[in-house]
């Protein structure tokens, strides 16, 4: 019997929670909730989840474990944000509450675990900073299960499992905690699809192991605005707002937060942009630092810069300049726009079922991945790549919604990510027929662009075709080097005017020469096997046959099976010599290893510890090498004498 319910007998009462183990905690929850105990039952349960809760809570971090997102911190961080969200959605509690009740356990456990108390200050600060965390999306969380919830059908009762996984992700909500809200509405989630999800995202978490950030240190309070850089790639008079270090793979780094930016996150398969950030008074070299990349994190752009390029009192509090690398930005542009040129002819050439399953984006190829099932021939693919070429050197214009209502996007023939969640206004880029949502940044006019050129179309998956790409100074540099290799092969078959001629006359030149080579190799070995097949030697009533040999180890093994496919009663033992290593073959008569139960790999272990080698194989034939070539006529001897004992 638990201690509490020992208590709840003692005392008489009918449940634990009526005990004075909970009735201050109780009394504690309900002054600053303003809520009565014993007078609403849904009121009661979320008071007595949240008394529960705190007091694991306090005594774990009293005892060393601390919330964090991996093992015993994860749990911790699970109860936690429970509580949280009870004392939210039940007792109207949206500011900070649990970090309050840690005074009142602390006094009541003084005497009996005086950790609590003497970590007071400590564990407060921690529950308060885990509470400011988890209430800042926890609105928005519940908002987006009850948008959810609303577009289920009127018979729906499940949720889409990956939808639940971005809760998870993005706004910390655990699944059972989701869980817990859909019981209480009567429905589930996909399991499956959730557990995949996870399982993707543990992998990608698995190849970024060993990244830890310090807390955001907060510069000043003013308002982020974001991406600013559609139209610019250089702003004045940013202000950095907040700023954090990062370890990732034992190197550091700082990540830099600003007021705006006209940086692109890594998004949509487009990679972040990289650049510069210096101040608008340049007196040192200390005043400007590289910023070698830009992504997304909890709808903050980070900005990564070096850790020894970064001080504080250098950038914090000053107007600052933001320049993106131009000439990179651009050649990103001209792929990205050339994607969505990709995508629309895929759909013309292949039908309306290719839809965009993944992509990326970088300065110096691009890739797409579509659904298909079939391979894109050769004929196709040049067909493709010309209409996308046409549409390139058309010069489209560019045109831009960057506000545009979701349902006036896709009545205007928008194509969007199966399966992606869009807000009620969005972005729209448009070039000529090829019209998509999409957030990344582009060329004005696709002549920019300049030449696009297909390098590879494989399969990724089943039904998931993908295709590489260059452009414009990409694909200039694959044409060139393809040339170059080109006039290497014309000058070594001194054959300018007819490569392919050349070429195929070489390929029957070398098809003869392989078979007179075989047949070469055929009569050495018959030779060779005639040859050996004089030296055998009687033991008992089984034959016996070694040899020292200078062939080839291919044709050696040949040699011993043409032994052993001929005579069902012959023991033979060769050797040859080649890359410096001695090499032995021992082949037996299937029909001797049967009678005598010989075994041809038991014996060359016996014998290749004369040339420090090693082997192995079956009963009937084994082989083994060694470098102690020397240590041949032991090998020699050991076998004969292996061979008076059969």
């Amino acid at each position: 019997m638990g201690f509490e319910r020992l208590c709840m007998i003692l005392q008489n009462k009918k449940s634990t929670y009526d005990t004075d183990l909970f009735s201050e905690l109780i009394n504690a929850v309900s002054r600053l909730s303003h809520v009565k105990y014993g007078i609403e039952k849904e009121s009661d349960i979320a008071i007595r989840v949240i008394v529960d809760h705190i007091r694991a809570i306090a005594f774990a971090i009293a005892d060393g474990q601390f919330p964090s997102n991996t093992g015993a911190g994860y749990v911790i961080r699970r109860i936690l944000r429970r509580a949280v969200r009870y004392g939210y959605t039940y007792l109207q509690l949206e500011k900070p509450f649990l970090h309050k009740l840690i005074d009142v356990l602390a006094e009541q456990f003084k005497d009996i675990f005086p950790e609590i108390d003497s970590e007071k200050l400590i564990i407060k600060n921690l529950v308060e900073q885990e509470e400011k965390t988890f209430l800042k999306t926890l609105g928005k969380g519940l908002d987006l299960i009850n948008s959810l919830v609303q577009a289920l059908d009127d018979n729906g009762k499940e949720l889409n499992g990956l939808d639940v996984f971005r809760l998870y992700d993005t706004y910390g909500f655990p699944p059972d905690l989701t869980n817990l809200i859909l019981k209480e509405k009567g429905l589930i989630y996909n399991q499956k699809e959730f557990d995949l999800a996870m399982t993707e995202q543990k992998n990608r978490s698995r190849d970024s192991m060993g990244t830890i950030s310090t807390d955001w240190i907060v510069l000043n309070s003013m308002p982020i605005d974001g991406f600013v850089g559609y139209g610019n790639t250089s702003i004045h008079g940013a202000q950095l707002v907040k700023y954090r270090k990062n370890i990732k793979k034992d190197k550091e780094y700082y990540h830099l937060v600003f007021n705006q930016t006209p940086f692109y996150p890594e998004s949509g398969g487009q990679v972040g942009d990289v650049g510069f950030v210096k101040k608008s008074e340049l007196n040192h070299e200390r005043d400007i630092i590289k910023i070698i990349d830009t992504f997304y994190e909890n709808n903050l752009i980070i900005h990564v810069v070096p850790v020894n390029g970064f001080k504080e009192d250098v950038f914090s509090n000053k107007d600052l300049i933001l320049d993106v690398n131009k000439e990179r930005r651009l050649l990103i542009e001209r792929n990205h726009s050339a994607t969505h040129l990709l995508h629309y002819h895929l759909r013309l050439l292949l039908g309306l079922h290719v839809e965009q399953k993944g992509s990326f984006v970088g300065p110096e190829y691009l890739r797409f991945d579509f659904s298909h099932t079939n391979k894109i021939d050769c004929q196709d693919l040049n067909k493709l790549e010309e209409e996308i070429n046409n549409s390139i050197s058309s010069g489209l214009i560019l045109s831009e919604f960057n506000d545009m209502a979701i349902s006036e996007a896709k009545a205007m023939g928008a194509l969007s990510l199966f399966g992606e969640k869009y807000k009620e206004h969005v972005r729209v880029i448009q070039f000529g027929d090829s019209i998509e949502l999409c957030g990344g940044t582009h060329v004005n006019n696709t002549a920019q662009i300049g030449f696009f050129k297909i390098i590879s179309e494989s399969s990724v998956s089943s039904g998931i075709r993908r295709i590489e790409a260059v452009t414009s100074r990409g694909a200039l540099i694959f044409c060139n080097d393809k040339l170059n290799i080109l006039k290497q092969v014309q000058n070594l078959l001194k054959s300018p005017d007819n490569i392919v001629g050349a070429v195929k006359k070489m390929i029957q030149q070398n098809k003869e020469l392989g078979e007179l080579g075989e047949t070469a190799k055929k009569q050495q070995k018959d030779l060779i096997f005639q040859d050996l097949d004089k030296k055998k030697s009687s033991h008992n009533d089984f034959q016996i046959l070694t040899a020292e040999l200078n062939i080839n180890p291919s044709i050696m093994k040949d040699i011993c099976f043409n032994f052993i496919n001929k005579y069902n009663n012959i023991l033979l033992l060769l050797s040859t010599i080649y890359d410096n290593k001695l090499i032995l073959n021992i082949a037996i008569s299937k029909q001797l290893v049967e009678a005598r139960k010989i075994d041809a790999s038991v014996i060359i272990n016996q014998i290749t510890k004369h040339i420090n080698g090693k082997g192995g194989g079956q009963n009937f034939f084994a082989a083994a090498s060694g470098k102690n070539i020397d240590g041949v006529q032991k090998v020699f001897s050991t076998f004969e004498e292996l061979i008076k004992t059969f």
